[in-house]
């Protein structure tokens, strides 16, 4: 991948970890003869919600075309 810009932002709630966010943009590089398909990946953290509505987000992820959704616990 061949960076293209990369974008930085801080939250103003204060919490006992940073409050930060990344982005970063890129596109194949064309030189690698790498075969390859266009793929967006997005990712979140989920914070104090019921579990019981994780069933509904992930059929309506797969519905609108997601390929895969997943959750990983985190403390």
């Amino acid at each position: 991948m061949i960076i293209k810009e990369t974008g930085y932002g801080a939250g103003k709630t204060k919490f006992p970890f940073p409050n930060v966010l990344r982005v970063i943009l890129g596109e194949t590089d064309e030189s690698a003869d790498i075969p390859c398909d266009l793929v967006s990946i997005v990712e979140t953290n989920i914070d104090d919600m019921n579990p019981e509505f994780y069933d509904s987000i992930f059929e309506a992820l797969f519905t609108v075309g997601a390929l895969d959704v997943y959750l990983t616990p985190s403390l």
